[in-house]
């Protein structure tokens, strides 16, 4: 399993991969984008992933960030 997040860009969207999981992304404005993550419980490493992708978003300038 990897610990890599990968970006893929559609056009002004697309998705990250982290562990075999995808989340979406839109482009917010001036390379800024939103990593959509779920609200609930989708599974088990729910909590693992929204911190790895907070640490990946908050490490972009401009920053991106997480939201459901």
């Amino acid at each position: 399993m990897s610990d890599k997040i990968e970006v893929v860009h559609e056009g002004r969207g697309g998705y990250v991969e982290y562990q075999n999981v995808r989340y979406k992304i839109d482009h917010v404005g001036e390379g800024c984008f939103c990593i959509h993550f779920p609200d609930g419980k989708k599974h088990k490493d729910l909590k693992i992933h929204q911190r790895a992708l907070t640490v990946y978003a908050e490490s972009h300038d401009p920053k991106w960030y997480v939201g459901s």
